[in-house]
């Protein structure tokens, strides 16, 4: 049974929603622990939503598989609250007094809607990021991903082709790349791309597994969480020793 929280201060709209509802979803009144559990819908009032705008921004969180609509329920002479600042946390509005049948429908409507956005926003991230992994893959650059501590997570079949060290050698171990020489550079380059900066066609030189140094093209670029916050580095590398 999907559960719907509301948070309606009107007595008499909180009641008949409630009663209109329960038995086909669970109905769950707002109190202070509501953002830590999950929800297929809010309906709220505007005395609600002015009080409570901080607990939508958490329920309504970036990732759409946990994404939370929201049906407002205004008076007629509650239009004037429908300004940018309001609408961008709502999905629907309902006015009062609410019709029962009314009410099914935007509910039932709203379910369907969130519903298949998640379905199919899901199955469009999945196959968008094995569209992403098969570029880096066979692109013509040597390419691969670094945590902060320049451990490396990814390592394409360019960069095994022109380091001579396959994936599996060095995933989940320190770059094995740079010549003992260049270990300054390399720690003044990561130390700028981890405060945020990019960088674009700097020449290097490198190593090879055999020992072999040679000089290289790098671009780079800051890897950033959902929140931001910085927690790598992708770089992509161009041999450019007979160019």
């Amino acid at each position: 049974m999907k559960r719907i929280l509301l948070a309606v201060d009107e007595e008499k709209t909180f009641s008949f929603v409630k009663n209109s509802l329960e038995g086909k979803y669970e109905i769950c009144p707002f109190d202070r622990e509501a953002t830590d559990e999950e929800y297929a819908l809010c309906i709220i009032d505007s005395s609600s939503l002015s009080k409570h705008t901080e607990m939508l921004q958490k329920l309504r969180r970036i990732d759409e598989s946990k994404y939370l609509p929201v049906l407002l329920v205004i008076n007629l002479n509650e239009t004037e609250l429908l300004k940018d600042e309001i609408i961008k946390y709502i999905d629907d509005v309902i006015t009062a007094p609410i019709d029962k049948d009314e009410l099914f429908f935007r509910v039932r409507r709203i379910l369907e809607i969130n519903s298949y956005k998640i379905i199919h926003s899901q199955e469009f991230f999945n196959r968008s990021h094995r569209l992403q992994e098969a570029m880096v893959e066979w692109m013509p650059l040597a390419v691969c991903g670094l945590d902060d501590k320049c451990v490396v997570l990814s390592w394409n079949n360019a960069a095994e082709k022109m380091f001579g060290r396959c994936a599996e050698e060095v995933i989940g171990e320190t770059l094995p790349i740079v010549p003992p020489e260049k270990e300054d550079e390399f720690r003044s380059l990561v130390r700028r791309i981890i405060s945020g900066e990019s960088i674009v066609g700097v020449e290097l030189r490198r190593r090879r597994k055999d020992g072999t140094i040679f000089d290289c093209r790098l671009s780079t670029a800051p890897i950033r969480d959902e929140n931001n916050k910085i927690i790598g580095i992708m770089a992509a590398m161009e041999d450019v020793t007979n160019l």
